[in-house]
């Protein structure tokens, strides 16, 4: 005798930035697992666990490893919310004495900075303005590692389209090698701009201000919560 199918329930969530619409289901019993054993990891490996998350709970609509982090943090902590519930319990470590205390904090209350500035930025490479390429956000898995990576490796993920007087191109249909040959002809004013639409890129966040409460130290501490990790299992 077959078991029984439970049903699923489903929400929707419009992404903020692109009014995109997806339908997604909360965590099951296999997410909580993965957080689980994600949650004693290194931070690449929380990145990618939450990349799968998404995805599972998307259906397999959202292919969140192409997600800028933003969106990708803001979606997993909706996801979170839908399943355990807004409200969400984690430990500040104080700054000064390392001491430790709970704070709850409801998912509702993070906000994402910068959310009015453009999704994407056109980068005009000639005077007359018939040849250039349109930036977009890169995937959070890149933001992760822009410390380690040069800046044609970072243009290489960044890059939309290209277009001239005639026609456009779809970058991620072209090869690696004619991608990377492109950005490398690229003028030193184009890899300025691009550096300016990095800086106001939109980030999710939530600023705990508190005061230690161990009586040897009492100091005021500052904290800025920007990350889906403080959520984990």
């Amino acid at each position: 005798m077959a078991l029984p199918v439970l049903e699923t329930p489903t929400f929707n969530l419009t992404f903020p930035g692109t009014n995109e619409t997806y339908k997604f289901r909360p965590f099951k019993v296999k997410e909580e697992k993965l957080l689980t054993m994600a949650s004693d990891g290194e931070y690449e490996d929380m990145l990618n666990v939450c990349q799968q998350v998404v995805t599972n709970c998307s259906f397999g609509e959202v292919d969140a490893t192409k997600l800028p982090m933003h969106l990708l943090q803001w979606t997993f902590l909706q996801i979170r919310k839908e399943s355990v519930g807004n409200k969400q319990e984690f430990m500040l470590i104080c700054g000064h004495c390392k001491g430790t205390m709970s704070y709850e904090v409801e998912v509702d209350e993070f906000k994402i900075n910068n959310l009015d500035s453009d999704t994407s930025k056109t980068i005009f490479l000639n005077e007359d303005k018939t040849v250039g390429m349109v930036l977009k956000f890169p995937p959070a898995h890149i933001m992760n590692k822009l410390d380690d990576l040069d800046d044609v490796e970072i243009l290489k993920h960044c890059i939309d389209t290209v277009f001239d007087a005639e026609q456009s191109w779809d970058v991620s249909k072209e090869t690696d090698d004619e991608v990377v040959g492109f950005v490398e002809t690229l003028p030193l004013e184009a890899l300025a701009e691009t550096r300016e639409f990095f800086k106001t890129m939109p980030m999710l966040e939530h600023i705990v201000e508190y005061t230690c409460p161990k009586e040897d130290c009492g100091k005021p501490n500052a904290v800025s919560i920007n990350g889906y990790e403080h959520f984990f299992a």
